[in-house]
């Protein structure tokens, strides 16, 4: 997705966004040989997690932002709700079971793998194949409703 680059924007400068926007700012680094552009910086997500956060918000007043090479979401009023960094995807203060966290943003940005559900930690790779698209579908909707959820708290949040 990165050709579509030039509709991400830069965060809002509005107190909300003050820890994420540190934090990422430390993340930032430009662009390598070998990386992937994205508006200037450095990725610093999983290539295809620009394109989950689209569809996970293709019903949602949403604006895309470019926060130093970290893909994210904001609400209208410029408050972000979600993000992707590596391999996962960290939604804003919303209660997620089993969640993964980043040290420097805390508790407030509770991580997942919005590819992999929870409920496959304990079954073999025969057990995940054999379920494969009714468990990942299920889980993406779960994932949506938690980024429906941050999105809905973002807006009361201003």
């Amino acid at each position: 997705m990165t050709p579509g680059v030039d509709k991400w924007e830069v965060p809002s400068q509005i107190a909300g966004n003050d820890a994420f926007v540190t934090w990422a700012r430390s993340q930032s680094e430009p662009r390598q040989k070998r990386g992937i552009d994205f508006g200037s910086y450095e990725l610093h997500a999983h290539p295809e997690l620009e394109e989950v956060l689209e569809e996970l918000v293709d019903q949602l007043p949403a604006r895309f932002v470019n926060a130093f090479g970290v893909p994210a979401v904001a609400n209208d009023a410029g408050l972000i709700f979600a993000f992707a960094f590596g391999s996962r995807l960290y939604i804003r203060a919303v209660p997620i079971r089993d969640a993964d966290y980043l040290d420097e943003l805390g508790s407030v940005w509770p991580g997942l793998d919005p590819w992999f559900p929870p409920s496959w930690a304990t079954l073999s790779v025969e057990q995940r194949l054999a379920e494969k698209s009714s468990a990942q579908s299920t889980w993406l909707g779960q994932v949506r409703a938690y980024v429906n959820e941050a999105h809905r708290r973002a807006g009361e949040a201003l």
